[in-house]
């Protein structure tokens, strides 16, 4: 289970300073140099995010931070076409647009039709939990994917034709926010159920009830808008989620190393501590 790492190939058997005298010798070796290119590998994520919080508000766009996330399961040539195959994307809808200057329902209308009926983009209803339905690579590939990296797609193309979509961290569910008036009263966009526009009461009845939701005055505040920090975070905590189920740990440390970089809330450092608690107590029983 090799990190996509670029920075080396290993080629043991001609390292005039290895002393191997079996198989078990060379195992350990490739063991030890496989953990040190995690390490390596997790530095760079790391140092990656730091110069991108360093950039700018201006540069943290959803995609570029979305992006990143790639990096765990794609190496960084794959994760670099992300952005052209967005404008690509954007340029279809543009070109049945037929020019600029349109109300930001027509521009949802063409989006819909390019997206999801030319192109085939869904929820992946049959495997939910597969990590690859929350990585902008896969998900451009397939067409399939979850809430959240469906909405990161739809909200980076709708940018590109200047249309404004605001992440919104609901329970149990992600969706887009319109600030702009919709026919109808639709300020909610459902991308994973076939991009639906919901009122505020249509959010209600999806997502069920939920502690807090007695009063038309609470609801506002069970939808918060998420800026991108906050939407890699959950995006974090869904890998992190399907990495612990799948017993992947170098995958999940390393979500966690990134979680307690970018999340300034205390209860999620506490989270974390707990899990990496855990595992490395499980490493301690196993290994003693």
């Amino acid at each position: 289970n090799p990190p996509p790492y670029e920075l080396c190939v290993l080629q043991l058997p001609t390292v005039p300073f290895f002393h191997l005298d079996s198989l078990a010798d060379v195992a350990a070796v490739v063991n030890v140099a496989q953990h040190a290119l995690w390490i390596l590998f997790d530095e760079e994520l790391r140092q990656t995010w730091k110069d991108l919080l360093r950039s700018g508000a201006h540069n943290l766009t959803l995609e570029v931070g979305a992006t990143v996330l790639c990096r765990l399961e794609h190496p960084s040539a794959a994760c670099a076409g992300v952005s052209d195959q967005l404008q690509a994307i954007a340029d279809r809808v543009a070109t049945r647009l037929g020019g600029p200057g349109h109300r930001t329902l027509d521009v949802l209308r063409e989006m819909n039709h390019v997206m999801f009926n030319e192109m085939g983009f869904q929820g992946n209803v049959e495997d939910y939990y597969r990590p690859a339905n929350s990585f902008l690579v896969d998900v451009l590939a397939t067409k399939f994917g979850i809430p959240i990296s469906l909405s990161v797609i739809y909200a980076a193309v709708a940018e590109r034709l200047g249309v404004r979509l605001h992440g919104v961290n609901a329970p149990r569910h992600f969706l887009l926010r319109t600030d702009e008036a919709i026919p109808g009263g639709e300020h909610y966009i459902d991308v994973f159920h076939g991009v639906r526009l919901l009122s505020l009461q249509d959010v209600v009845s999806l997502i069920g009830a939920a502690p807090g939701w007695s009063f038309m005055t609470d609801l506002q505040g069970m939808l918060p808008v998420a800026d991108p920090v906050q939407i890699w975070c959950r995006m974090l905590r869904n890998l992190i989620h399907i990495y612990r189920s799948k017993h992947d740990t170098r995958r999940l440390m390393l979500c966690m190393s990134q979680m307690l970089l970018l999340s300034a809330d205390a209860g999620v450092h506490h989270e974390m501590d707990l899990h990496k608690y855990r595992l490395v107590g499980t490493a301690r029983i196993l290994n003693p």
